[in-house]
C-alpha cells in the first residue's frame, strides 16, 4: 500500500497526463466512430429516399399515364360526341333548309329574306359553339389531368413515406377521380340551353348588319368569328363563361352518393376549386384567347380549302358561304385522334407554360400548402403580432399620460381588429380567385405595375427590417440571459450572441412553407404570453414605487409633444403583423361552402384575445408602479427577482426566433418566384438551401 501512495506521488503527474492521453484518444476514436455511423445512416436515408423518388417518379408516371390514355380515349372523346350530338339536336338547320328548298317560287320576298336569315343566324351559332365548346372542353381536361397528377405525386410519396415532399393533403380515391373526370359532362348536360341562348345573343348583335349579298374573304370571315367570341366572353360578369363548364359555386355537388361522408365531399370539393382557381387565372384567359384565335385561323383555312372558285381568298357571298359554315361542324367535333384542331391546342407553348408555372405555385412557400387549420392562424397571427415591442408599452404610456394612454391603446386594439377583418374579407373578395400575397391585392387595387410598385418596396422594408430588428433583440435578450444567469462570467460582444442566435435559423429558414412552421409559431405564440406574464407580475410583486410621477417628465413644451408622437409610435409599432395576414389566410383551404375567411377570422379572434392579455395588463401594471421613470425595456426597471427577468428573457429570445421566421417566409416566397418565375432557375432544394442561407448571413455579416 505504501509502495501504491509513493508511487502515486511520485508519477501522479505522468499517470494523470497518460490517462488523459488514452481518455482523450478513446473519446475522439467513439467521436469518429459515431460520426461515421451517422454518415452511413445517412447516405443510407439519401440511397432510400433517392429510390423512393424514383419510385414514386416511376409510379406516377404511369398512373399519370394511364388517366391521360383514359382522358385521351374515353373522357374526351366522350363528351365531344355527346357535344356533337346535344349541338345537332337543340340547333337543327334541316328544317329551316327544307323549307327553303320546298319553297322555291312559293314564297314571298319578306318569307324568303326571314328563312335566310334564320339560317344565317343558327349556322353561325352552330359553328362558333362548336368551336367555342371542343375548345373550352380540350383545355378543361387538360386542366383537370395536370391537378390530378400533382395530387397523385403527393400521395404516392405519402404511401412510401419520403418526408421531404409530404404535404398534408386530402387523399383523393378512385370514386373522387372518376366524379372530377366526369364533371366535364357539365357543359353539355347542364350548361347547354343557357350557352346556346347567350351565343345566338352575341352572334345576332354581330351580324344583324351583314346582307346575303356582302362579299365574305378570309380575313372578314376570320374577323367575324372572333367578335362573335369577344362579344359572347365580354357579356355579363367576369368569367361568366366558367359557369358553362364546371358547376357554380352556390350549386350542390352532383353525383354525391348518400352514403357518402363530408371529408369525400371536401376531397372532390379541393380539386374543383383548383380547377376554378386556374380557369379564372389571367395566365389561363390568355391561353383560352389564343387558343380560340389559332382554332378560328386553322377553321378559316379549312373553310377556304372547300370552297370552289377561288375560294375566301376573292370573296364570296354570304349566302353562297353558308352552307360550307352550316357544315363545318363536323369537323370541329371530329373524334380527337383525327382532329387536328385539338391537335393545335395541345401544341401551344402558351399552355406548357401555364402547367409549368402551375408546378411552380405547388413549390413556393406561400402556395405550396393550403390545409391549414383555424388555429394555425392563432398561432401566426399572435407570433407576428406580439413582438418585444410590449415590453415598450410601459414607455409610451409614460409619454401619453393616463388618459390618452389608455385611449390610445383600446383605440389601437380596435381599429387594428378592424381593419385585418377587411383584409381577411378581401382575400376572397372576387368569386373564384385568392389574393394568396399582399402585392396581388395591390395589383387588384392599382394595377398590374402601379400595385408592384406602390406595394413591394413597403412589404420588403418592413419585413426586412423586421427581421433586422428581431435578430438584434434575440442577440440583445440573449446577452442580458447569460450576464444574469451567470453573473462571474466574463463579458462577450453582441455580436457573438447575434451570430448563435442566427445559427438556429440557419436550420429553421429551410422548412419549406407557413403550414411547416406552425410547430415553432406556436412555441412562439406561447413564450410571447409567457414572457409578458412575466413582465406584469413580476412588476405588480414589485409594488408601486416610492415618489412615483405619472406627469409629463419633459420640461418643455416641443418636447412633451415629440414625447407625445414618441408614444404614439411605440404603440403603433406593437400592433404590427397585418403585412403577413393574407399569405397567412393563403394556407387555409376554401370552398364554396366553406371559405377561408371563417376559420381565419376565428383564430384572429382568438389571437386578439391573446393579444389583450399581453398589452393591457403589462402597459398598465408597468407604468402605474414605475410612473414616468420607467424604462423604454420594462425587465430593466425590475432588478429583481434575477431568475424571473433572466427567465423572461430567454422567452424573448424563443419567441422572436418564431416571428422571424413568420416575417421571413413573404422574403423567401419573394425572392424564389422572381429566382424561377424571371430568371427561370429550376426549382429545387439547392436554390432553396442557398437563397435562405444568405438571406440569414447576410444580416449576420452586416451586425457582426
Amino acid at each position: 500500500m505504501d509502495f501504491v501512495r509513493g508511487f502515486w506521488r511520485k508519477h501522479r503527474r505522468k499517470v494523470l497526463l497518460t490517462a488523459g492521453c488514452l481518455g482523450s484518444g478513446y473519446l475522439l476514436y467513439k467521436l469518429y466512430n459515431s460520426h461515421t455511423r451517422r454518415l452511413a445512416d445517412l447516405e443510407r436515408e439519401l440511397a432510400h429516399e433517392r429510390e423512393n423518388d424514383e419510385i414514386i417518379k416511376t409510379q406516377m408516371k404511369a398512373h399519370f399515364e394511364s388517366i391521360q390514355m383514359i382522358v385521351d380515349s374515353t373522357t374526351l372523346p366522350h363528351a365531344i360526341q355527346y357535344l356533337s350530338i346535344r349541338i345537332s339536336e337543340e340547333i337543327d338547320v334541316s328544317d329551316v333548309m327544307d323549307r327553303l328548298d320546298k319553297g322555291k317560287g312559293m314564297l314571298s320576298s319578306p318569307e324568303k329574306l326571314q328563312l335566310w336569315d334564320e339560317l344565317k343566324i343558327l349556322s353561325f351559332t352552330r359553328m362558333v359553339l362548336s368551336l367555342w365548346s371542343v375548345t373550352m372542353l380540350s383545355l378543361y381536361i387538360r386542366v383537370q389531368v395536370n391537378i390530378l397528377g400533382r395530387h397523385l405525386y403527393v400521395d404516392t410519396a405519402r404511401a412510401l413515406g419520403s418526408s421531404h415532399i409530404l404535404e398534408e393533403l386530402d387523399l383523393i380515391d378512385r370514386d373522387d377521380e372518376q366524379k372530377f373526370l366526369s364533371s366535364a359532362d357539365f357543359l353539355v348536360t347542364n350548361a347547354m340551353p343557357s350557352l346556346i341562348s347567350d351565343m345566338q345573343g352575341a352572334v345576332e348583335e354581330v351580324l344583324k348588319g351583314k346582307q346575303l349579298k356582302d362579299v365574305i374573304t378570309t380575313r372578314v370571315l376570320q374577323e367575324t368569328v372572333m367578335r362573335v367570341l369577344e362579344v359572347f366572353m365580354s357579356t355579363g360578369s367576369p368569367h361568366h363563361w366558367v359557369d358553362y363548364l364546371m358547376m357554380p359555386q352556390d350549386t350542390k355537388l352532383s353525383g354525391t352518393t348518400s352514403g357518402s361522408s363530408d371529408e369525400t365531399v371536401s376531397k372532390f370539393h379541393q380539386l374543383m376549386v383548383e380547377t376554378r382557381e386556374v380557369l379564372i387565372n389571367t395566365e389561363f384567359t390568355n391561353i383560352v384567347e389564343i387558343s380560340l384565335k389559332c382554332f378560328t385561323d386553322a377553321l378559316v383555312e379549312e373553310i377556304e380549302t372547300q370552297t370552289v372558285a377561288g375560294g375566301l381568298a376573292t370573296g364570296k357571298p354570304l349566302a353562297k358561304v353558308l352552307p360550307h359554315i352550316e357544315k363545318t361542324m363536323n369537323v370541329i367535333t371530329a373524334e380527337p385522334s383525327k382532329n387536328r384542331f385539338l391537335q393545335i391546342i395541345r401544341d401551344l407553348p402558351e399552355i406548357e407554360e401555364l402547367e409549368r408555372q402551375k408546378e411552380i405555385d405547388d413549390w413556393l412557400p406561400i402556395t405550396s400548402s393550403r390545409n391549414a387549420k383555424w388555429w394555425y392562424s392563432t398561432f401566426h397571427n399572435v407570433t407576428a403580432m406580439v413582438g418585444a415591442g410590449v415590453l415598450g408599452l410601459p414607455y409610451s404610456m409614460a409619454q401619453l399620460g393616463w388618459g390618452p394612454g389608455i385611449a390610445v391603446l383600446i383605440l389601437s386594439w380596435i381599429i387594428t381588429l378592424y381593419t385585418l377583418w377587411q383584409m381577411v374579407e378581401m382575400h376572397e373578395m372576387v368569386p373564384g380567385k385568392r389574393f394568396d400575397r399582399y402585392h396581388e391585392l395591390g395589383q387588384f387595387a392599382f394595377g398590374e405595375r402601379l400595385g408592384l410598385y406602390i406595394i413591394v418596396p413597403q412589404q420588403i422594408i418592413v419585413e426586412v427590417g423586421v427581421c433586422i430588428v428581431y435578430m438584434v433583440t434575440g442577440g440583445q435578450s440573449l446577452k442580458k440571459f447569460h450576464e444574469l444567469a451567470c453573473q462571474d462570467c466574463s463579458p462577450i460582444r453582441l455580436s457573438f450572441f447575434v451570430m448563435i442566435f442566427a445559427s438556429s435559423h440557419f436550420v429553421l429558414s429551410h422548412l419549406p412553407n407557413f403550414n411547416s412552421i406552425s410547430g415553432v409559431s406556436l412555441v412562439a405564440a406561447v413564450m410571447s404570453l409567457s414572457y409578458s406574464t412575466i413582465a406584469w407580475t413580476a412588476t405588480a410583486a414589485k409594488g408601486v414605487q416610492e415618489d412615483v410621477q405619472y406627469g409629463y417628465k419633459s420640461g418643455t413644451t416641443a418636447s412633451t409633444v415629440l414625447s407625445f408622437f414618441t408614444g404614439l409610435g411605440g404603440i403603433a409599432f406593437a400592433y404590427a403583423g397585418h403585412n403577413v395576414v393574407l399569405e397567412i389566410q393563403a394556407t387555409i383551404p376554401s370552398t364554396p361552402s366553406n371559405p377561408s375567411k371563417g376559420p381565419m377570422w376565428r383564430g384572429v379572434v382568438v389571437a386578439y384575445v391573446v393579444v389583450a392579455l399581453c398589452y393591457f395588463p403589462v402597459a398598465l401594471v408597468g407604468y402605474g408602479v414605475f410612473g414616468n421613470a420607467v424604462l423604454d425595456n420594462v425587465l430593466m426597471s425590475l432588478e429583481t427577482p434575477v431568475w424571473a427577468i433572466a427567465t423572461a428573457n430567454l422567452f424573448v429570445v424563443m419567441h422572436v426566433i418564431g416571428s422571424y421566421q413568420i416575417f421571413a417566409m413573404p422574403v423567401f416566397d419573394m425572392v424564389e418566384t422572381f429566382l424561377v418565375k424571371k430568371l427561370n432557375f429550376k426549382p429545387s432544394t439547392i436554390l432553396r438551401f442557398i437563397v435562405r442561407n444568405v438571406y440569414v448571413g447576410k444580416f449576420v455579416g452586416v451586425l457582426y
